[in-house]
């Protein structure tokens, strides 16, 4: 099983946040994926002085989607998980 794990940023933030918690989990052996929320993917001051319009008419579907096509793009062996 590969040992990937993927950290998702919340509102307001961008994937620098997960800076020290990559490091962490890098220095253990884990592959780490920290993907940005469309529009939220340039420096912190360019997102500053002009945030992309286009993020406000982001919905909770918009974001699970982009994040499963993030999560399909992996290149691991894992299988999904399947109840039983």
């Amino acid at each position: 099983m590969s040992k990937t794990v993927m950290l998702v940023h919340g509102a307001w933030v961008t994937p620098t946040c997960w800076e020290q918690f990559r490091q962490r989990y890098e220095a253990r052996g884990y592959r780490v994926i920290v993907p940005s929320w469309p529009y939220i993917d340039r420096p912190v001051r360019e997102l500053q002085v002009s945030p992309d319009p286009r993020l406000a008419d982001m919905t909770i579907k918009d974001l699970v989607d982009h994040f499963q096509q993030e999560m399909q793009a992996l290149d691991t062996r894992a299988q999904r998980y399947k109840a039983p």
